[in-house]
């Protein structure tokens, strides 16, 4: 949607005002989310809904200028081929999310065994409130510089930028004092938003408009189709060899794939209407803090009332389900009715789900 409401030329600050947003929130939302998990989680999942249905009022405000080159809807499975096609036809796209999935997939044990580590040898909740919170604020910083600084080599830079973020399972793993931790979530949160607002930022340029949805949703179900498959086995295999050992094990994979996807060639090559932006970002930012809520209050539900890591994250592979599932279709829907028409009525789905 950002492509459609700013000019090419401030892709990288719309992206960057974005994730800034979500930064805020991944310092807040946390902190506040914890307060609502400790009282109730069920009215952590009823604020989250509530936010949905804010969110698609704002998102209606939006205007976007009407298309001249707008054509008959093709066959669904056509449309697909099609997205398929301009995917490949991406190089520096699909040479590294095979290695970007893999990376995620072994991350996801840190969602898992993060609150058991926290548990077991910290101070509970609160400690890993205090690390989650930490990842927030340096998002913030991290949202700051990639507002301010333009990168000649941006597609290199925001590979590069990954690196931290890979770095916290390991850290983790090694039990590591809970300050190095925070500071550790704080540098790695920061890298990261500077990743993602540099990320889509060369997506948006390089890729049609008439395909983006579609090529999204194979990246997008690329990079996260595995993070199910992580999070279900972490508990089962910390059973088996340790949850120091799974830890430290997940984040050298992680990192050595960031490192193989460094190596690849491609990567080493190479606002208007602010009246809808303004819309977009703030619709994001209050749907985004619901969010936050469920993402705390859910899991830790989870862990504190059954006391397995296992169900933990089967609870967590489960959310991402519908990901898998219907990601790709659905975008072929999105490049049909338009992406503000498609979050809108997202939204407003979302929000009887997330109340039951």
């Amino acid at each position: 949607l950002i492509p459609l409401i700013v000019s090419s030329t401030r892709l990288q600050q719309a992206n960057a005002l974005l994730g800034l947003s979500r930064s805020i929130l991944g310092f807040g939302g946390p902190a506040v989310g914890g307060i609502l998990a400790a009282f109730s989680p069920g009215s952590a999942l009823l604020v989250d809904a509530a936010t949905f249905f804010v969110a698609a009022l704002l998102l209606v405000r939006i205007r976007i200028a009407p298309r001249d080159d707008v054509a008959g809807p093709e066959p669904f499975l056509q449309e697909l081929r099609e997205g398929w096609n301009e995917f490949r036809r991406q190089t520096w796209i699909w040479t590294t999310i095979v290695f970007f999935g893999i990376g995620n997939m072994a991350g996801g044990t840190y969602l898992v065994l993060g609150p058991v580590m926290a548990k077991r040898h910290y101070h509970g909740s609160v400690a890993w409130g205090l690390i989650v919170a930490a990842s927030g604020v340096g998002s913030i910083f991290g949202g700051l510089l990639a507002l301010r600084i333009r990168f000649r080599r941006d597609l290199l830079v925001s590979v590069v930028a990954a690196i931290p973020y890979g770095f916290q399972t390991l850290a983790l793993g090694l039990r590591l004092p809970l300050w190095a931790l925070i500071v550790n979530s704080a540098f790695a949160g920061g890298a990261l938003a500077i990743h993602i607002a540099l990320w889509f930022t060369v997506f948006q340029r390089e890729v049609p408009e008439a395909a983006r949805s579609r090529v999204s949703s194979y990246d997008t179900l690329g990079s996260f189709v595995l993070i199910p498959l992580g999070a279900a086995v972490a508990g089962p295999l910390a059973a088996v060899i340790g949850v120091h050992q799974t830890l430290m094990l997940s984040g050298v994979i992680s990192l050595a794939c960031i490192a193989v996807v460094i190596a690849q060639p491609s990567v080493r090559r190479r606002m208007i209407r602010d009246r809808s932006l303004l819309a977009l970002l703030t619709g994001e930012f209050v749907s985004r803090l619901g969010s936050q809520f469920t993402t705390l209050a859910l899991p830790w539900f989870v862990l504190v009332t059954t006391g397995s890591a296992s169900k933990m994250g089967l609870v967590f592979a489960v959310e991402l389900a519908p990901l898998v599932l219907f990601g790709i279709p659905s975008a072929v829907l999105v490049d049909r009715l338009g992406p503000r028409r498609w979050m809108v009525t997202m939204d407003l789905l979302r929000v009887p789900v997330v109340a039951l």
